[in-house]
Order: structure tokens, then sequence, then C-alpha cells
């Protein structure tokens, strides 16, 4: 799925949407965000209550910054709304 130099192969966005049993169609959170979501459950046999969220705020370094890496401002851990198969 990835290729000799990390970069992803034609592969990985075809795996992607084949294994992906919860969907979020959300590409980035609006300016108005109330901390709610759709989600969809693709699962066959599992209710998504089985599950849990896990989320983090991550704050990248800039450029021209001097420290390297990420910094995690948050994170926490979310029990999975009842929705059925």
């Amino acid at each position: 799925m990835v290729g000799p130099h990390r970069e992803k192969e034609g592969s990985f966005y075809a795996i992607r949407e084949i294994f992906t049993p919860i969907k979020i169609d959300l590409k980035e959170l609006p300016n108005k965000f109330n901390s709610t979501l759709e989600v969809e459950n693709r699962y066959h046999f599992n209710n998504l209550s089985q599950c849990f969220f896990q989320w983090e705020l991550v704050n990248h370094r800039q450029p021209g910054e001097t420290f390297t890496g990420s910094t995690t401002m948050k994170k926490s851990r979310v029990e999975s709304p009842k929705i059925a198969p």
C-alpha cells in the first residue's frame, strides 16, 4: 500500500474505502462546530456501541519554528452511539 519512499500507492485508497466500517463524511470542522458529527455504521453484524472514538487536538510545528514534531494539546476517548448494522 505504501511505496519505497512512503508514498501512497493506488491500492491505498481502495483498501481504505473497503476496510472502513465507520464512515464520517466531514472533511474539516465548520467554524460553528457544536461537537456533534454524523456517523454511518457500515458493519454487517456489529452495533456501533461496541466501538469507541479517540481524538486528539494537535499543534503541528509551523515553518520557521525551532522545535520539531507536534504537541498534543488535548485528547479524549468517547463512547460510540448505539447504531444498528
